[in-house]
């Protein structure tokens, strides 16, 4: 990571683009909620109830396609899987609790359209690639990409094998690639790094100590990046705009949000 990006993550108030926001606390209460009823609906609702979802909108209805239980481990216990926390996975890697991917999606709505490119960086159980391939229409969209990359075999065989039990027709467009790769070095095909911006949406599933460089290199302008970034021995979230027009590469948006708990971005 280059100084320049280092400092602004660090310091985003010398950015006089970037603007900051208190931690939204009344989120941290919903984490440990319990659904003691296994009716994946009650889980969905209660995201709805907390604004995470809005009644009725397309969110909501592939949040209620795209069921969690296909995504948690075989060995997990339907009403485990139903609760609103995070589950464990392969590697000491874990699925993310349902209100953070709710929250996710929120942050990212107005990037999420059909046409649009995503990449979800460590990808882990597939639930998002899922989910953002339904937003951005890869059944009818010529120009929909969705990739998922993950830094573990099992977890990329997961993430593809999750998926097809209820929604292998996903596969059928070549619009949705699920891949084993470093996140860090950012995203490669045909074993070529992409050396230009291509993708509208970056979503990074695991807390870093800085922003991926070449993945901020691969974000369209005027493109959002969701990542978690530890400083300081706290984790936060945070949106990163890129401009429409720059001068130079350093220059973005920050907002600070959220405190969260979530797993390396693996090297």
């Amino acid at each position: 990571m280059n100084n320049q990006l280092y400092n602004l993550i660090r310091n985003p108030i010398q950015n006089k683009k970037s603007k900051q926001k208190k931690n939204h606390n009344k989120f941290n209460k919903y984490k440990k909620k319990k659904f003691n009823d296994n009716n994946y609906n009650i889980l969905i609702n209660s995201l709805v109830k907390k604004c995470l979802l809005k009644k009725g909108s397309k969110e909501e209805k592939i949040f209620k396609k795209v069921n969690r239980i296909d995504f948690c481990l075989d060995n997990t216990p339907e009403n485990i899987c139903y609760f609103d926390n995070p589950d464990k996975l392969f590697n000491g890697q874990t699925i993310t609790a349902p209100h953070l991917h709710a929250y996710a999606i929120n942050t990212l709505r107005n990037h999420i359209k059909p046409g649009a490119k995503i990449l979800d960086v460590g990808c882990g159980s597939g639930i998002l690639c899922a989910i953002f391939s339904y937003l951005v229409d890869i059944e009818h969209n010529k120009n929909s990409l969705v990739i998922g990359i993950d830094i573990y075999d099992n977890l990329v065989n997961k993430s593809i094998n999750n998926i097809k039990k209820n929604h292998s027709h996903l596969f059928n467009y070549n619009r949705l690639k699920i891949y084993k790769q470093n996140g860090w070095n950012g995203v490669s095909l045909k074993n070529n790094i992409i050396d230009k911006e291509i993708f509208d949406v970056i979503h990074i599933g695991a807390k870093a100590d800085d922003i991926p460089e070449i993945l901020w290199y691969q974000l369209k302008s005027g493109g959002r990046m969701f990542i978690p970034i530890e400083f300081n021995g706290k984790t936060n979230i945070y949106i990163i705009d890129k401009p429409i027009k720059y001068k130079n590469l350093g220059e973005m948006t920050i907002q600070k949000d959220l405190n969260v708990k979530y797993v390396p971005l693996q090297k």
